[in-house]
């Protein structure tokens, strides 16, 4: 028996004046085939240091710059639903994944068998149609999950594969006697109960309570790779969950899900993960996958001591952060798709000369991926190699902290503008004077305080913005402040961090400058870690200097 489609509440005003506007000269139109309709993209979000779990989901939604459209809750048997927060996440418009486990407040365990054998009269019973009525009353959409995870040995306590099946069923039934209609029932599995030997007694089929009292079939999903104490090997989502997909096939009616799906981090390749990410996101949109309906993370650490280096959390860096944002984004999945950047200016080729093009830092490449995603045309220049003349047609010179300091004066006499993060060639530069670590330096910091607000590098921040997501060991420096000499725009632990020498400035020494220079708080590395307001300020910079460091 299938039931409307669970959906967050509508998002565009230009989506819904479409759809009035062709019912007015078409007529009803016929609902969407399941294909059709965006993914949910949600998560199960745990919380963090003394958030309530309202504000958990706050804070991740505010640094995914969007809102979850789907939520995961677990519950037990006798707790409370909903509670003043899961009242929050539907005036929220959180489409809820709810988790009921058969298993008390005290611990105690329900056998599985009696709640297949349950009779009215029976206290048992009353639970169940208890459970009913709050389902009823929730008043949405709201998909049901029974015991997820029955085949886990964690659950044995509760009985076998039969005893789960007749549960399951007779729960749909009363449900079903009791009018139920706003529910559709999610079996959730392991992933592994989907390939392991047809004999095992953890098989899905096994458990499969039958399609007549299925309406959704899910696998809880990691890429585990070494946190479990082993190397397992760094699995891709599509190897993990390619035996759910052909299960499906098998019950076509069913809609399949990922209730829980993560991955962690690899120490080795830092963008590992967001590419997991990026990779998940195109996967549902093959052909062969249109029957996957939702995809929550698991957005917590695991919560099993025997695994306390399994670290899903979505946000463990910057760039798995903006990948899950990323994914969120896509309309595919109920997103209003990212907005597209602002075009670069005329003259967008950029100079980008950097310690080792065939082998970039995590920085120079979140950078060069940065400038592209913007609509620049980034040319890498190797820092043994490069000279002056491979500026002459450029919009723009970006020097990296990844060069070596033997970079010194080569560009000190170019008139186009240079933006550069290596503090160790700001003397060259005449940028600062020569006294390395007090003329110019290294100093830990994870944010800016904004000193001229109303300069085109402030990008529009004021007061204490965020640079990275922790302390990042960055350049800082003196420049000349005098009459006709440079602006800082923003300090990093009290020390100039970005300042700006306008093409003609008196530098250090007097010398006019022969173009714009630039100067950023930034690291070979940090770059990758950018928070929105790094990010934000660093758009402004190079935007800055290939505008010719003329004000927008």
């Amino acid at each position: 028996m299938k039931r409307i489609r669970p959906r967050p509440a509508p998002r565009r005003g230009l989506l819904a004046l479409t759809m009035v506007l062709m019912t007015a000269l078409l007529g009803p139109i016929a609902p969407a085939t399941a294909a059709a309709e965006p993914m949910i993209w949600g998560a199960h979000v745990a919380r963090r240091g003394g958030e309530s779990e309202q504000q958990a989901v706050q804070n991740l939604e505010a640094s995914l710059g969007q809102s979850l459209r789907g939520s995961r809750i677990f519950v037990l048997w006798d707790q409370q639903f909903p509670d003043s927060y899961h009242n929050w996440l539907r005036s929220t418009n959180h489409t809820l994944l709810l988790s009921v486990k058969a298993r008390r407040l005290n611990g105690q365990r329900i056998p599985w068998s009696s709640i297949a054998n349950a009779a009215p009269g029976q206290a048992i019973y009353d639970d169940i149609v208890s459970w009913s009525t709050r389902i009823k009353n929730w008043g949405a959409p709201i998909y049901f999950i029974f015991n997820h995870e029955p085949e886990a040995s964690t659950n044995l306590q509760n009985g076998d594969a039969t005893d789960f099946k007749n549960a399951w069923r007779r729960i749909v039934t009363v449900f079903r006697e009791q009018g139920v209609t706003n529910a559709k029932y999610l079996l959730t599995m392991t992933d592994y109960s989907f390939f392991v030997n047809p004999t095992d007694r953890r098989r899905a089929e096994k458990w499969y309570p039958g399609d007549d009292v299925v309406d959704g079939i899910g696998a809880d999903s990691y890429n585990w790779y070494t946190c479990r104490g082993s190397n397992e090997g760094w699995k891709s989502l599509q190897s993990i969950i390619d035996p759910l997909r052909q299960f499906g096939t098998q019950h076509p009616d069913e809609e399949l899900w990922l209730p829980e799906f993560a991955t962690i981090e690899d120490p080795a390749q830092p963008s590992r993960k967001a590419a997991w990410l990026a990779a998940a996101q195109s996967l549902f949109k093959q052909p062969g996958w249109e029957q996957f309906r939702g995809a929550l993370y698991f957005h917590t650490e695991h919560d099993n001591s025997q695994y306390p280096a399994c670290d899903w959390w979505a946000d463990s860096s910057a760039q798995s952060r903006d990948a899950f944002a990323a994914m969120g984004a896509d309309p595919y999945f109920g997103g209003e798709g990212a907005p597209p950047p602002p075009p670069p200016p005329p003259g967008s080729g950029l100079l980008f000369v950097v310690g080792d093009p065939a082998a970039l830092t995590t920085g120079d490449t979140a950078v060069r991926n940065r400038l592209t995603a913007a609509g620049y045309t980034v040319t890498l220049a190797d820092d043994g190699t490069v000279t002056a003349g491979d500026a002459t047609g450029q919009a723009a010179v970006l020097i990296s902290a990844s060069v070596s300091s033997g970079l010194t004066s080569r560009f000190r006499e170019v008139t186009v503008p240079v933006l550069t993060w290596k503090p160790w060639i700001y003397d060259d530069m005449r940028m600062t004077g020569t006294t390395a670590d007090v003329s110019y330096g290294n100093i830990s910091a994870s944010s800016a305080a904004v000193t001229a607000a109303g300069h085109p590098l402030a990008a529009g921040r004021t007061g204490t913005v965020g640079l990275y997501a922790t302390n990042q060991t960055i350049g800082f420096g003196i420049p000349n402040t005098g009459a006709g000499g440079a602006t800082t725009v923003a300090t990093v632990s009290g020390q100039p961090g970005i300042f700006v020498y306008e093409s003609g400035a008196s530098m250090v020494g007097g010398a006019p400058a022969p173009g714009c220079r630039i100067a950023f708080p930034a690291s070979a590395t940090s770059p990758a870690a950018f928070e929105s307001g790094g990010g934000a300020l660093f758009d402004a910079a190079v935007g800055y200097a290939a505008g010719n460091c003329a004000a927008p």
